[in-house]
């Protein structure tokens, strides 16, 4: 049986984050949220969320 494939959309943050992940795979987390004009606990929240 095929599983639903759940489309989810992207906002300007999410692109940024997965687009600078990919540049600098090691960056923490705290010079990422930097780099995106996010808190550290946003930018992990937001991160989360694309788990789910």
């Amino acid at each position: 049986m095929k599983e639903a494939t759940k489309l989810i959309t992207l906002d300007r943050h999410d692109q940024r984050i997965l687009t600078l992940l990919q540049q600098q795979g090691r960056i923490t987390n705290n010079e990422l949220a930097e780099q995106i004009g996010l808190s550290p606990a946003a930018l992990l929240a937001t991160c989360k969320g694309f788990g789910r």
